[in-house]
């Protein structure tokens, strides 16, 4: 791509491409000098140049965040090393050179937008003309980056406060189970299977038992009665849901030949049921919360597991993080094939054949699960065959997608049964994959043997839980009197709110969907009833952690 720099009119620099200039050749420093936005927006910028226009939209608007993706990399380079000094320590300006999802939804989580700003699209002119492709797919990448966070705050919203307290109730294991920081070992091109409960697993299960000595098996926990009912053991068992059912996905295991990890806000009753456990930390919830002023306060600097929603794919970045290049799929569906959802003999499957009878068989339980779903038809696998799945399914299928491009050295395969087509994994059978590589099964100890496990002693419980408590009380005594009082001082609410969001940042992790309801409830009026619920609010969020803390340092094992 051919690119020159030139002087404007009244002698600024500026750039043109393949020809085309793509700032103003009289004017530049005034770009986007009309752009003035009230509130705390999130401006998206297509194209940097020589980033006039980013200088002025910082200038009119203090409060906003702008992410600013620069397509070609030369342009890009070029800006740095000559004009980036003009936006240099500006927090809330971020410059990128390559479209990432989980970048655009950590800078979108951490810019507040949702609370009470828009999102704001801008494209540089020269730019809007000359790549119109690449400035769709940004926008469209930012679109569905907002939509996932939208996705993820609600569920945080229902969610957070039982994985807090399933984290600290499972805390008090961590003196003999160890949270692990998964380290790689030297694993060649041996395969990781990673066995999930879709509806395919039934057509793999032949497959995966001829190949057991020559595999090296991760199984979801939503796998594991599946597997054992065909009589298959996996090297590993992984699980990350928190919610009770999840109980019914384990079964007693008092052997040690499996290695079950466990997330720490994982439901305490099923970490309990079986023996040779230890602990991994999801990434999406880490940033600002209990689980990570725990680690920080304890002086454990633990690797975080990224996850776009699913156990399957958490699974997949421990994999990688344990050094396999070779990893393979196997009932990974993201779709109903048959209009089925699980395998054979998975809970699910299990739940449904003991509520069905002759006038409620069990392909009926199955549609209507299915039919609650907001369904639609989507591009699937193999041959581009057309399957039922819908919009969480395909957001799944999404992130796993991305993980991919990132991972170039990595090579995903998917099962080739029918299924949704997930972009760039490579679609094969297990019978041919293991022909082709030299793989074979590898110790529990010698993949886990460069991984770091540590190992939290029980009197570093009491000081952390006890002083959590000594704080949270301080702070619910500011609250009440705030809400007693007839005349709120607003400016002692906004320091309180600061102080507390400073000392125990989880706090805002737990309420910030309520204030967010809050403020939209009232339309942006701040006004003393608006303050007095968020007051409220904090209050009652601050007393369930003390009553849950308390009950943790009341138990007769933590001393």
């Amino acid at each position: 791509m051919l690119i020159k720099t030139e002087k404007s009119k009244n002698g600024f620099d500026i750039i043109s491409i393949e020809g085309k200039l793509i700032h103003s050749k009289f004017a530049p420093e005034k770009e986007a000098s009309g752009i003035i936005l009230e509130g705390k927006n999130v401006i998206v910028v297509f194209g940097i140049g020589l980033g006039y226009h980013i200088v002025n939209l910082i200038n009119n608007n203090p409060d906003s965040t702008i992410i600013a993706y620069e397509p070609i990399g030369e342009v890009y380079d070029f800006f740095y090393g000559n004009h980036s000094q003009n936006i240099a320590g500006h927090q809330n300006v971020h410059l990128l050179k390559n479209i990432d999802e989980n970048t655009l939804i950590n800078i979108l989580d951490r810019s507040d937008f949702l609370f009470e700003g828009r999102l704001q699209f801008y494209s540089n002119p020269g730019y809007k003309s000359l790549l119109p492709g690449p400035e769709r797919d940004f926008f469209e990448a930012i679109k569905k980056s907002v939509e996932i966070l939208t996705q993820n705050v609600f569920t945080e919203s229902v969610f957070m406060h039982m994985w807090f307290r399933n984290f600290i109730n499972n805390s008090l294991s961590f003196y003999k189970d160890p949270v692990v920081s998964f380290g790689k070992s030297a694993l060649g091109e041996n395969l990781a299977v990673i066995a999930c409960a879709g509806p395919s697993l039934d057509k793999e299960m032949p497959s995966i038992r001829k190949f057991r000595e020559s595999i090296n098996l991760f199984a979801v926990d939503t796998a594991i009665k599946p597997l054992k009912h065909n009589g298959i053991k996996p090297d590993f068992v992984v699980s990350l849901d928190g919610q009770i059912h999840s109980y019914d996905d384990f079964v007693f295991d008092d052997n040690d030949e499996t290695c079950y990890i466990f997330d720490t806000v994982s439901y305490p009753k099923a970490v309990r049921l079986v023996k040779n456990r230890m602990f991994s930390v999801a990434e999406n919830i880490y940033q600002n919360s209990l689980i990570e002023m725990f680690f920080k306060e304890s002086g454990i600097n633990v690797n975080t597991i990224p996850t776009g929603g699913t156990v399957a794919d958490y699974t997949l970045d421990i994999c990688v993080k344990l050094g396999f290049k070779n990893i393979y799929f196997s009932g990974l569906d993201l779709s109903f094939p048959g209009l089925i959802t699980h395998c054979k003999n998975s809970p699910f499957y299990e739940k449904a054949m003991m509520n069905s009878g002759y006038f409620d068989p069990a392909g009926s339980i199955n549609a209507r699960a299915i039919s609650k779903r907001k369904l639609k038809v989507a591009e699937g696998k193999p041959d581009n065959v057309k399957v039922l799945s819908d919009f969480v399914l395909e957001n799944y299928a999404f992130y796993i997608s991305e993980y991919d491009k990132l991972h170039q050295n990595i090579n995903i395969y998917n099962s080739n049964n029918v299924g949704l087509k997930i972009s760039g994994l490579i679609e094969t059978g297990l019978d041919e994959l293991v022909a082709e590589l030299d793989t074979k099964h590898i110790s529990i100890d010698e993949i886990t043997c460069n991984c770091e496990k540590h190992f939290i002693g029980k009197n570093k419980l009491r000081p952390f839980y006890d002083n959590a408590i000594n704080s949270l009380y301080e702070i619910s005594k500011t609250l009440k009197s705030m809400l007693e009082t007839d005349n709120l001082d607003i400016d002692k609410y906004h320091r309180m709110n600061e102080y507390i969001f400073d000392t125990i940042p989880f706090l805002k992790k737990i309420v910030r969907y309520e204030l967010m309801s809050i403020s939209k409830k009232y339309n942006g009026i701040k006004n003393m009833d608006y303050y007095k619920e968020n007051c409220f609010i904090l209050l009652q969020t601050v007393y369930f952690f003390i009553r849950a803390f308390q009950k943790t340092t009341g138990l007769s094992d933590v001393e």
